[in-house]
């Protein structure tokens, strides 16, 4: 049957699958200077845009594929396991094919029948694809096609809970490093997905792989690398302290009965010494002459403390972070990085330290032993942001909080 008719009947719909993947594989071991592998290399083309077409309906958008003829075609995908087979090929076709398959992949992702999602349910019952895909960083024709397909997997929870609880995750601390800087910063995005898309899958791994995660991302940190540094520290702070609230966060806390409501809801154990600073869970309404009395304290702490204690999924990695006199060690000394952005981005993970209330007597004696010097420094430290009224507030209140550290005892 001509390729030009593959989807011309019914009948030919669960046959397009073979016919492709037979299509493939007379390329697998075929030479690449024989006029068979150019013929075998067009017919792919012509049969990959022909699946697409099936899949996505005519190129003009003028209507969409049957839902029949569609649930056919993907039943010959699966059956003839055709997504393996695309992936294992992906070097030996073309650049634009390439993008076919990609195409193809991601919309059989997130094609849902009822309740179900069949090529969710296809992958997680072939994790070798997945990690097919991963390998595929260390080919740079390649690797920006797997990144697409790897990060649309990381979209659904199943699939991003294979690839952390798997040994090649670790492969991503050699791929954000590569010297090429296109492959490095797509796998540096996937990386961050990773992390941060399915925030209890997260928290959840890296409380039992602290040490294995905190080890290898102490190399990234310590890069010769700028961009690898400044996207290390960003992740890292997203990470361990959940942000994106923030000025929701601010702008609730200026209301009193609000910061008592939610000041209600945090455990004392978890308030420590602070809880003497804060004022008492309130049970009505405040005046605003009262809230004038300790709204700068108040709200110091609320903001402050809410990134540190509300975010609930990463509350424990984080804890077990900033008691660490290595990570303060080396947030110090990022602080004085030449470059302003690692700069910044190193204060959004060192203020954590300063505001945690239970430091630890080795981290409060470092922080001690050096208070002038950080004074001195947070002082002048990036002054030219005049507009960014939260670093700035955050700014004063770490100088604050350096200023009153006292000698503990033993």
């Amino acid at each position: 049957m001509p390729l030009s008719s593959l989807l011309a009947t019914r009948s030919s719909k669960t046959d397009h699958a073979k016919q492709l993947k037979d299509l493939f594989s007379s390329i697998e071991n075929e030479d690449k200077e024989k006029k068979n592998y150019d013929d075998a290399i067009k017919n792919i083309h012509k049969a990959l845009l022909a699946l697409k077409d099936g899949l996505f309906g005519p190129r003009d958008g003028s209507s969409e594929p049957p839902i029949s003829d569609v649930s056919q075609l993907c039943t010959g995908i699966y059956s003839q396991e055709l997504i393996q087979i695309m992936i294992n090929n992906l070097s030996r076709v073309t650049f634009e094919d390439r993008k076919e398959i990609v195409a193809i992949f991601n919309n059989l992702l997130r094609r849902q029948v009822g309740s179900k999602y069949p090529a969710v349910d296809h992958l997680m019952q072939r994790p070798g694809i997945l990690f097919k895909l991963i390998e595929g960083y260390e080919n740079a024709d390649i690797a920006l096609n797997c990144g697409m397909m790897l990060r649309e997997c990381i979209r659904v929870q199943e699939l991003a809970e294979i690839i952390l609880r798997s040994p090649e995750f670790y492969k991503f601390f050699d791929y954000v490093q590569k010297s090429t800087f296109d492959i490095a910063s797509d796998a540096f995005a996937t990386f961050k997905d990773l992390l941060t898309k399915h925030k209890a899958l997260c928290a959840d791994y890296l409380e039992r792989n602290y040490d294995a995660f905190f080890n290898k991302y102490k190399d990234l940190l310590n890069s010769d690398n700028y961009v690898t540094r400044r996207q290390s520290l960003k992740i890292l702070s997203t990470v361990i302290l959940e942000n994106a609230n923030l000025n929701t966060c601010k702008n609730f806390s200026r209301d009193v009965e609000n910061f008592g409501l939610i000041y209600a809801l945090f455990p004392i154990s978890n308030i420590g010494t602070l809880s003497q600073s804060v004022p008492q869970p309130l049970s009505t309404p405040t005046t605003s002459s009262a809230f004038d009395i300790y709204k700068r304290e108040a709200f110091d702490i609320f903001k402050l403390l809410g990134e540190l204690l509300l975010d609930r999924y990463n509350f424990s990695v984080m804890t077990r972070y900033i008691t660490n006199t290595d990570n303060l060690k080396l947030m110090m000394n990022l602080l004085k990085e030449k470059s302003k952005n690692i700069q910044f981005e190193a204060f959004h993970v060192f203020k954590i330290f300063v505001a945690n209330p239970t430091k630890p007597k080795p981290i409060a004696d470092i922080l001690l032993r050096n208070r002038d010097k950080l004074i001195d420094f947070l002082t002048t430290f990036h002054t030219d942001r005049t507009d960014d009224e939260q670093f700035n507030d955050e700014k004063a209140y770490l100088i604050k909080q350096i200023s009153e550290l006292k000698d503990m005892k033993t």
